[in-house]
């Protein structure tokens, strides 16, 4: 993808972006593992601000830590867990319960000075998600209610060579 400023040419330069995933067998036949990773780039020399975010954060990160040379890898192990169609006080129909741990890890690149000098800042994060499918009313329409909790870190801070 890529995204350019209309009519801000001097304050704002343009920004490419990809992603790319993919799934491979967990350690069970239900399990499931999915891998990404995202890359993004802001041409932005001589331009006063920054655009958005197009790639996300790691979970639990701000999207205010703008990116001009920005990679994030992840990884997800989901696996679900059968409640056995539980009906709950005749509120909800459970289906399933599902765990799933997770692990983000993102650099990010920027020119610090006016000589051109670079500092790159690692970000990380880990923890879990865990979703209920659920049935409401018995109404067929299903639904997931869940949380996340994850844990932040900055490995290292800003790194200047």
């Amino acid at each position: 993808a890529w995204r350019g400023a209309l009519d801000a040419g001097e304050n704002m330069g343009s920004q490419g972006y990809w992603h790319v995933y993919g799934y491979i067998p967990g350690f069970a036949p239900t399990h499931g593992i999915k891998l990404s990773y995202s890359s993004q780039k802001q041409n932005n020399a001589g331009k006063m601000y920054y655009m958005g975010n197009i790639a996300t954060m790691p979970r639990g990160w701000s999207d205010e830590v703008y990116g001009e040379n920005y990679r994030m890898f992840s990884a997800d192990y989901a696996f679900p867990v059968y409640l056995g169609d539980v009906n709950f006080l005749k509120m909800a129909y459970l289906k399933r319960l599902q765990v799933i741990p997770f692990v983000d890890y993102a650099t990010n690149t920027k020119v610090v000075d006016s000589r051109g000098r670079s500092a790159t800042t690692a970000m990380y994060s880990y923890g879990s998600a865990v979703l209920v499918d659920l049935a409401p009313f018995a109404i067929g329409l299903e639904m997931s209610v869940g949380f996340r909790y994850s844990i932040n870190g900055n490995n290292g801070g800003l790194k200047v060579p």
